[in-house]
């Protein structure tokens, strides 16, 4: 069989660029409309179990993390989820790309959060009970009192000054203004004191498990994926949440995010349970005057051919 050509599907959600500069038109070749946002170009048909996304956020995303096979299975029944599938995630960044993902180490997360007396003085640090507890408590919080203890630490940002991007303090006031409304105060505001805040440059890659909590803030990047629509989400969001379901999947252990560079290595192989990710320097898709490149795969499989910027590889996605 031949190569197929799939059309991209566009999708406009809310936190995607916008005007001239938005990538998604230029790659598409369409005047951006006024106001109108850009966020992902999908690639894939339903037929095939993996899915190629370039995506382009302006605002963050939600705090969210995805079902392993086992719980995906078994809440699809329940009609939880949307299909059966579980969901591998790997962002590639195209530019400057920064997210949350998984829990700080602990000690980390105590010293951040002593060093904020909002958040100290309403609850102690995580401790013997757990992250998966500490976290119970803060999504639990009446409202009222999220809004006054959020409130009083976005007041006393707002007043302290300028922050970097390599603070978490920038993206929870960017998070601030996008979500926030009046005197309402979003609880995944939280979670930037608590998750490994992630600078991916241009060629580096990050992989989401299923069960990681993580949140994309902004950047332009290629998400490969299982073919999957589950997500559970927790905040920074104006949609549904689901903070018992959260609690049940996802992975509350500490560490170091783990980061791949292509431009470094020259290459990256991931393998997961129903796809591969091949990421090469060399140039498979092009040929001399006067021949013909060939391509051959033992399954079906995605090609993306790569010229952005100082970027320069071809990503192979296989079933």
């Amino acid at each position: 069989m031949g190569p197929v050509h799939i059309k991209p599907g566009i999708r406009n959600y809310d936190w995607g660029e916008k005007g001239r500069s938005a990538l998604l038109p230029q790659l598409l070749h369409l005047k951006p409309k006024k106001n109108v946002p850009f966020a992902e170009l999908w690639i894939g048909t339903d037929k095939l179990p993996v899915l190629a996304k370039i995506i382009s956020a302006e605002k963050c995303l939600s705090i969210q993390a995805h079902p392993n096979a086992r719980q995906a299975k078994s809440g699809f029944s329940a009609g939880i989820y949307h299909d059966p599938h579980p969901k591998n995630e790997v962002i590639i960044a195209l530019s400057e790309f920064h997210l949350l993902s998984g829990f700080r180490p602990v000690s980390e997360i105590r010293r951040l959060w002593a060093g904020a007396p909002e958040l100290s003085g309403a609850l102690k640090p995580p401790g013997s009970g757990g992250l998966k507890d500490f976290c119970r408590r803060l999504l639990s919080l009446d409202q009222s009192a999220a809004n006054r203890i959020l409130g009083s630490l976005v007041k006393r940002l707002k007043k302290q000054g300028k922050f970097t991007r390599r603070n978490p303090e920038y993206w929870l006031l960017k998070g601030d203004r996008e979500r926030s409304l009046g005197n309402f105060r979003d609880k995944g505001l939280f979670f930037f004191y608590l998750l490994n805040l992630v600078r991916l440059r241009t060629g580096e890659a990050h992989f989401i498990a299923p069960g990681k909590i993580h949140a994309h803030l902004q950047g332009r990047g290629i998400e490969v994926m299982n073919n999957s629509d589950n997500v559970v989400r927790a905040g920074l969001t104006a949609k549904k949440v689901n903070v018992p379901e959260l609690l049940k999947i996802g992975d509350f252990s500490p560490g170091k995010p783990k980061i791949l560079a292509v431009n470094r290595t020259g290459g990256i192989n991931l393998s997961f349970s129903n796809f591969r990710i091949k990421m090469s320097r060399e140039n498979i898709l092009t040929a001399a005057p006067g021949f013909e490149a060939r391509y051959e795969a033992d399954s079906a499989s995605i090609l993306l051919h790569i010229c952005y910027k100082k970027l320069r590889t071809v990503l192979e996605v296989s079933c």
